[in-house]
This record gives structure tokens, sequence and C-alpha cells, in this order.
């Protein structure tokens, strides 16, 4: 979902964050912003944003690194959707995080978004 990209680029994840209560909540007013659903079952899973046969997991300031990971994998795999990509939202990005996080990514074929409150900037790992 490139488009999550292009909202965080445009300062719209900062604005979303802010006027949500919860992870819940932004997840809705990001599917709104993104034309998807929002906290959706599929097949047994929760998509926190769906749009079509495209998920994605978010997270709010995860306290783990490894966050959503699992959730992705289970979205492609048991739920049968196409592709299954983690947004991670992070008070900062630093290289220990960035390194595991990529390690994960790359290992488990998941696609990532993370979205940096203090610098806001967004680190996009498509790999």
């Amino acid at each position: 979902m490139r488009d999550v990209e292009r909202l965080a680029r445009l300062g719209r994840i900062r604005e979303l964050i802010e006027m949500g209560r919860d992870e819940k909540s932004f997840n809705r007013l990001l599917a709104s912003a993104l034309g998807a659903e929002a906290n959706r079952i599929v097949r047994g899973v929760e998509a926190d944003i769906l749009r079509g046969d495209e998920a994605l997991e978010v997270k709010i300031r995860p306290s783990r690194f490894f966050s959503g990971f699992c959730q992705a994998v289970a979205l492609e795999a048991v739920a049968g959707l196409r592709s299954a990509g983690l947004f991670h939202v992070v008070d900062r990005v630093d290289e220990d995080y960035l390194g595991m996080v990529r390690a994960m990514s790359r290992r488990l074929g998941i696609k990532l978004i993370i979205y940096s409150l203090s610098g806001n900037d967004c680190v996009v790992i498509w790999d």
C-alpha cells in the first residue's frame, strides 16, 4: 500500500494519529483516507486495513521490533490475501531498530513501512 507512504510524505499520518484516540480509531481514520476498510476479519484473521486483497497490519509505538510481523504473515498464509504489509509508527528510528526490522522483513517477505514521529519521515522496506 504505497498510498500510506504518500500520506506520510504529505504529513497526513501525524494528523491522523493526533485525531485518533487509540490504534483502532487511527485504523478507521487511515482506512478512510485510503479508501479501505478498517478492523475487518478475513477467515478468522483481523486485518487492520483491508483494501481488496491487500492488507496492512498497524502498530503504533510497538513495544517490540517484531510486533505485527506474525499478523501480517497470517493475513497472507491463513486469510489468503495476495499481499499483507506492516506499518510501524514509532517515536524515532535508530540504526539498531532499523537493522532488526529489516532482517525480519527480509526473512518473512513482509513489506514494511515505518513512520517516525520525531522526524516526521517515512522509511519503506519493500525488499
